[in-house]
């Protein structure tokens, strides 16, 4: 046995591609309308719209988590990586925004719950009873009057605005894991020409240093004290300028090879902070990667919500078309009578399942 909503579901996609006859609209409706009579049914379609209070429960505590580990982000490694800031920063707006629109979402639920009853008990059962052309122009006028009735402090596009968060969300999700991309080939190129820096460094250490030893062991031997503590005339100076050369050479041989040596240094302190760095991206991927689960919970839940009230208060002006065409009662559709029972045989569950989800979302 297939459920209201699959055969709902079943129906439009195939008149997607065959607009329906007149008898098609008749059984669907009429079977609809024995699904919705059925006890089952509601409780089934109370359940699915109650299930919409769970899931924007879900959706608060998941905003929430994802803000609080960008505050986290920021703080741990803000000064390596900027960029976070700006993330945590939009990622506050998202929330807020939801914050506000759950906030309208519970109001309006409220709000829809007791107008459908009006539309219900008053409305729809003056068209169920209209006698005479009078009084089907005055049902129509009275229902053209009421759908153009709007809630007070909240926008009608609400369901809109959750399909815009849900997409800055996804589109927030991919442009970050972009930025920590981007951050990623940056260290990994940094960390690979200071590597190449470090290893010429070592080679030219090397050579200063197999330079720099023979040549100490040469000028300083017994020649060289000799040279510094003897001076008996033209011949030992001679020895002696000639001895010193070699000594002022291995001077700045050493002096090179330290200041190489300080060069290589800093160059591995240099190397060792991208490695950090890299330790802590990996930490914020992983961590933003665990989120996924979260935002999926966002996107989904937020492009079910619907505009309930712009649906009926829509469905009501249709349905004073309707009545301004026709001439008399007798000559009003089957399928339209069909469609204002069905919206009767709806009000009460759906009464029911716009408070509960209300109350589901409570104070939050």
């Amino acid at each position: 046995m297939t459920s209201l909503a699959e055969d709902a579901l079943a129906s439009a996609e195939r008149w997607q591609k065959q607009a329906p006859s007149e008898d098609d609209k008749i059984d669907f409706l009429t079977k609809s309308i024995d699904d919705m009579k059925n006890p089952d049914v509601q409780d089934e379609f109370k359940g699915n719209i109650k299930k919409l209070g769970v899931a924007a429960v879900q959706t608060d505590e998941a905003f929430d988590k994802i803000n609080r580990t960008f505050i986290k982000f920021v703080k741990d490694h803000g000064s390596d990586f900027p960029g976070l800031a700006t993330y945590k920063d939009r990622w506050t707006t998202y929330k807020d925004c939801w914050t506000t629109l759950l906030r309208q979402s519970r109001d309006l639920a409220n709000l829809t719950s007791a107008n459908y009853k009006k539309y219900d008990q008053v409305f729809l059962h003056i068209v169920q009873n209209v006698r005479d052309k009078k009084e089907m122009v005055e049902a129509a006028e009275a229902l053209s009057t009421f759908s153009e009735e709007k809630p007070v402090g909240i926008p009608l596009d609400i369901s809109q605005k959750f399909l815009d968060l849900k997409n800055d969300v996804e589109r927030f999700q991919k442009e970050f894991n972009d930025y920590v991309e981007t951050q990623r080939v940056q260290l990994l190129a940094q960390a690979k020409n200071l590597q190449q820096e470090i290893d010429g460094l070592l080679k030219q250490i090397d050579g200063l240093t197999a330079a720099v030893l023979p040549d100490f062991n040469v000028a300083s031997g017994p020649n060289i004290i000799f040279v510094f503590t003897a001076d008996y005339g033209s011949h030992y100076a001679h020895r002696r300028w000639r001895l010193v050369e070699p000594g002022i050479a291995i001077i700045g041989l050493a002096v090179e090879r330290a200041k190489k040596q300080k060069q290589l240094a800093a160059k591995q302190a240099d190397l060792a902070e991208v490695n950090r760095k890299q330790e802590a991206l990996a930490h914020i991927k992983s961590e933003f990667d665990g989120l996924d689960p979260d935002i999926k919970i966002i996107s989904s839940s937020l492009s079910l919500f619907a505009d309930i009230w712009r649906q009926f208060h829509g469905e009501a002006e249709e349905f004073a078309k309707v009545l301004r065409d026709v001439q008399s009662p007798t000559s009003i559709p089957r399928a339209f009578r069909l469609r204002v029972e069905l919206a009767r045989t709806i009000a009460s569950p759906l009464q029911l399942a716009l408070e509960a989800y209300a109350n589901t979302i409570g104070t939050r």
